[in-house]
């Protein structure tokens, strides 16, 4: 066989991310599940028992939200890992695919002209969340790379001290080295 080259620097245990997407995809179902269902509740209930109606309705969707959203997000790591060992490499084409993949297998038991759809819908939610990323990654490179001043030159610089027995409160208006009154 020769040298063995891996195929990253280091192997990712796939099996623990499986794990951490399913559950905190529950996670997030289950708690933005329980705040959209406890609002839609409380507005539908009776005016004597709106707390009630809020409570019941968190009660009996919030699971059922987070299991969908639990589910979804198990499958997009499972795609998500499975191209990404197929391929030999990991990049944002892997998190597109996973995305169509995992909404169109979600969608499965409804036809395939839904699932189509779904996977559809879930490509262009995965696309957007790529150039999302990309963006904030591209503006966090410049950011760090924008050269920071090293003289204060402003007009609203904050002076520690009042120069030449002018009040505190004036003192921020101007940089230390000029007064308001021309005196340097």
């Amino acid at each position: 066989m020769g040298s063995a080259t891996p195929l990253y620097d280091e192997i990712p245990d796939h099996r623990h991310r499986f794990v951490d997407y399913a559950g905190e995809g529950f996670l997030f179902g289950a708690a933005f599940g329980s705040a959209f269902y406890a609002i839609k509740g409380f507005r539908n209930s009776a005016v004597g028992g709106r707390l009630a109606g809020a409570g019941r309705a968190a009660l009996v969707n919030a699971p059922r939200v987070g299991g969908m959203l639990g589910t979804i997000s198990f499958l997009f790591s499972a795609s998500n890992s499975a191209m990404a060992l197929a391929r030999q490499k990991d990049d944002p084409w892997n998190s597109i695919v996973a995305g169509a993949t995992s909404m169109g297998l979600f969608h499965m038991h409804l036809g395939a002209r839904t699932a189509a759809v779904s996977a559809l819908i879930g490509a262009t939610v995965s696309v957007a969340l790529e150039g999302f990323r990309w963006v904030s990654d591209d503006h966090a490179r410049y950011a760090s790379d924008a050269p920071t001043p090293t003289k204060n030159s402003g007009l609203f610089a904050l002076a520690t001290t009042p120069s030449h027995g002018s009040s505190g409160a004036q003192s921020w208006l101007r940089s230390p080295s000029t007064s308001i009154t021309g005196n340097k």
